[in-house]
C-alpha cells in the first residue's frame, strides 16, 4: 500500500496538537496502532477514527499520547501503522515528537508554515531552544551564562569572533536527530586561549552565512542567587536575582490532639509539631522589556528551582506585579514571592561549611534584608 494511506507530517511538537489523516474502510473508519520505533512488537495505542462523510479522511489528534513529552526538551521516534480487517498493518510510517511547545498566538501565526522550517532547523536563523527572543540577536546577561540547547540533525555551525572561527560543530551527517548544546562559559575561555580576548559577543553562521548573535551583556552586580526553570520548549534557562531578598517563614498549625494524663486521670490537648513553609520575596532587579517577558514564561513553568551559590531548591514563583511592560519606557524591577516546595516539621541549622546563615535571627523577631549569599535554605 501507499505512503499516502496515512497523511502525516515527519515532526511534531509535543505541546501541539499532533493531527494525522487516516485513509478509511469501506465502514468509513480506520483502525490504526502506533509503536516507539525502538519496539515495533507491542504497540503504545491502538485506536480507530470514524468519518460518517463517505470517502472523506478519518481526521485524528493523538497528542495526549505524548504529552509526558511536553515538558522536556529532546525527541522521540514513533511508527503508525493502518490495520485492515484481518489485523494485518499496512502503510506504515515514522514520525518524530519533539519536546515543548509554542503559543496558540506564534502556532495561529505561522499557519501552515512549521516552526521547524522557521526556526528549530532553520540555519539561517535563530535555531536555539531559548525563549529569550526568536530575533538573530539573543542577549543574555553574563550572570545567566549556561547552556543553549538545539536539535543538532541537519545543523552545520560554525561560531566566529570577529571573523575568525573559534569553534565548528558539524551534525549535517547526523541519520537522527538529538539535543545538544553549546556552553557559553567553555566558548568564552575557548576565545581567551585561541585568540586572547575576552569576548563578549559571538556570531554563528552556517554553510549559507550568518545566522544570529549572541550578545553577553553587562550585569550590574554579582549575585549568588538565581531562578533556573525549564522553558516552553522544555530547556533549561536562568535569570538572576539581582535585587533584594526578604525571608519570611510561614507557620501552618496542626490541630491540638488529646493525650491521657495519669496525673489528673483525664484527657488534656496536647499540641503538634507546626510544619514551616520556606517562603522569600525577591527583587529580580531593573529589565529590560524583553528580559521581563522571559519572565513570563518562568512564571509559567512546572520545573523552577531557586537556586543558591549554586545549589538548587525546588520552588514555585509567583509575581504580583501588574505590568510587565508599558509604553512609558520607563525602567521597571519585577518583584516575585518564592515558596519552596519542601515544607517541614523539623529545623536543622545548615553546616557551617555550606557557608549559609539564616535570613531570620535566631529568636524569629526580626525579619533581615540580604543581597549576599547568607540564605538559609530549611
Amino acid at each position: 500500500m501507499p505512503q499516502s494511506e496515512i497523511i502525516i507530517q515527519e515532526r511534531y511538537l509535543a505541546g501541539n496538537p499532533i493531527r494525522i489523516s487516516l485513509s478509511p474502510r469501506l465502514d468509513q473508519s480506520a483502525q490504526y496502532r502506533i509503536y516507539e520505533a525502538g519496539n515495533l512488537t507491542k504497540p503504545i495505542f491502538s485506536g480507530i477514527g470514524y468519518q460518517p462523510d463517505e470517502f472523506n479522511w478519518v481526521e485524528v489528534n493523538i497528542s495526549s499520547l505524548f504529552s509526558q513529552l511536553r515538558s522536556e526538551a529532546g525527541v522521540k521516534r514513533y511508527y503508525i501503522a493502518l490495520v485492515n480487517a484481518s489485523n494485518m498493518e499496512y502503510g506504515g510510517t515514522y514520525f518524530d515528537v519533539y519536546g515543548g511547545g509554542i503559543s496558540k498566538l506564534l502556532y495561529r501565526q505561522l499557519n501552515t508554515e512549521s516552526i521547524f522550517s522557521t526556526k528549530l532547523k532553520n540555519t539561517n536563523e535563530n535555531f536555539f531552544l531559548t525563549t529569550r527572543t526568536n530575533g538573530n540577536q539573543i542577549c543574555i546577561p553574563e550572570n545567566e551564562l549556561g547552556w543553549l540547547f538545539y536539535y543538532a540533525k541537519g545543523h552545520k555551525l560554525y561560531v566566529k569572533v570577529d571573523g575568525v572561527t573559534l569553534a565548528t560543530y558539524d551534525h549535517s551527517a547526523n541519520i537522527t536527530d538529538s539535543l545538544t548544546w553549546l556552553y557559553l562559559p567553555t566558548l568564552r575561555m575557548k576565545a581567551v586561549t585561541d585568540l586572547n580576548k575576552w569576548v563578549s559577543e559571538f556570531e554563528i553562521h552556517s554553510d549559507n552565512g550568518y545566522a544570529c548573535s549572541i550578545l553577553i551583556t553587562e550585569s550590574k552586580q554579582k549575585s549568588d542567587y538565581a531562578l533556573m526553570f525549564r522553558n516552553s520548549w522544555g530547556a533549561w534557562e536562568s535569570i538572576s536575582i539581582e535585587g533584594e531578598i526578604e525571608f519570611t517563614p510561614k507557620f501552618d498549625e496542626k490541630p491540638k490532639i488529646a493525650e491521657f494524663d495519669l496525673s489528673i486521670l483525664d484527657f488534656v490537648k496536647k499540641p503538634q509539631r507546626k510544619e514551616l513553609s520556606s517562603i522569600y520575596t525577591a527583587e529580580l532587579g531593573y529589565k529590560t522589556d524583553d528580559e521581563r517577558l522571559f519572565l513570563l514564561d518562568m512564571l509559567q513553568s512546572d520545573q523552577v528551582y531557586f537556586q543558591v551559590s549554586g545549589v538548587n531548591y525546588a520552588a514555585g514563583v509567583s509575581s504580583s506585579t501588574s505590568a510587565f511592560v508599558n509604553t512609558k519606557a520607563e525602567p521597571t524591577s519585577i518583584n516575585v514571592t518564592i515558596e519552596l516546595l519542601d515544607s517541614d516539621t523539623n529545623y536543622s541549622p545548615i553546616m557551617e561549611e555550606a557557608n549559609f546563615n539564616l535570613l531570620a535571627n535566631n529568636n524569629g523577631e526580626e525579619i533581615s534584608t540580604s543581597t549576599e549569599a547568607d540564605i538559609l535554605i530549611q
